[in-house]
């Protein structure tokens, strides 16, 4: 079987995105630019991730942008934090977990329903609690098939307004979690020595590709991944504003750049030998 893999990363920027599809040594490139087109993401990742199932032998560049105007925002890429979807099987029940080799997962199973594990506190009114199962209005373990302990904020029964944050004792550079059911009220920041990195609402997830707040759709409860390149972090805040942020197989690493950030210079490359062949 072909392995395929689509991936779609958005920088904070939103002035770019690369989309991906990668079968075998088949490479698809997409570069999106502008206004606009949020809703275009969903649809060329499908569309890439066809080609590669279909064995096309093609690479398409897609820009309308001057070599000197997408070096500007490759290099505005760099300060930002790219999304990419994607995880690989969990062994203990729980759906997905994070790819990366070597990485520290927080996966909930020790620890008991209704607290936190070490490192988690309780910031927020509504604060947040790890759970198991489903409670209608309250929280839903994601994809509904997540069979495991995992973290919903805010706690069920309390303020609707939660806030956990998690000190995760040490520097990184990639952060990935099972987001079950992505909803615009959630939220995620990031800090280093007290000072906001970045934020990621869940709005811009599901810019970047992923369906909304369906509870057992494919597309809303993902193995999402954060890469921050040559930035890192410390703590992790996790907000929602309503029932809830259900979460799981929470992971913390430091890795080089994503691929598809290797693919955007594969894909300069290709727009400066089009422009010497054109001059030539």
């Amino acid at each position: 079987m072909r392995e395929v893999h689509a991936t779609v990363t958005r920088v904070t920027s939103e002035s770019l995105t690369v989309v991906s599809c990668h079968a075998s040594r088949t490479v698809y490139l997409s570069i999106i630019y502008g206004a606009g087109t949020d809703h275009a993401y969903s649809s060329e990742r499908a569309k890439l991730a066809s080609s590669c199932e279909s064995g096309e032998q093609v690479m398409r560049i897609r820009t309308k942008l001057a070599v000197t105007a997408v070096l500007l925002t490759a290099a505005s890429m760099a300060q930002g934090v790219s999304i990419t979807f994607g995880g690989c099987a969990a062994g203990d029940g729980s759906g997905l977990t994070t790819c990366q080799s070597g990485a520290t997962v927080v996966n909930f199973d020790s620890t008991s329903i209704g607290s936190l594990p070490t490192g988690y506190a309780n910031t927020g009114a509504g604060g947040g609690a790890v759970v198991n199962g489903s409670m209608p209005g309250l929280y839903a373990a994601p994809g509904l098939t997540d069979t495991t302990n995992y973290l919903t904020v805010p706690a069920p029964g309390s303020n609707p307004v939660g806030e956990v944050t998690a000190q995760i004792g040490g520097s990184y550079n990639y952060f990935g979690l099972y987001w079950g059911s992505i909803d615009t009220y959630n939220t995620l920041s990031f800090y280093s020595d007290g000072n906001l990195v970045d934020e990621v609402t869940g709005s811009d997830v599901i810019a970047a590709g992923a369906a909304f707040g369906d509870q057992t759709a494919a597309g809303s409860n993902e193995y999402i991944n954060f890469f921050f390149g040559n930035q890192t972090f410390d703590t992790v805040v996790f907000d929602s504003s309503n029932f809830a942020f259900e979460s799981d197989n929470h992971a913390y690493a430091n890795v080089p750049e994503p691929a598809t950030l290797g693919l955007l210079g594969l894909g300069l490359a290709g727009l400066g030998l089009m422009r010497r062949r054109k001059a030539s």
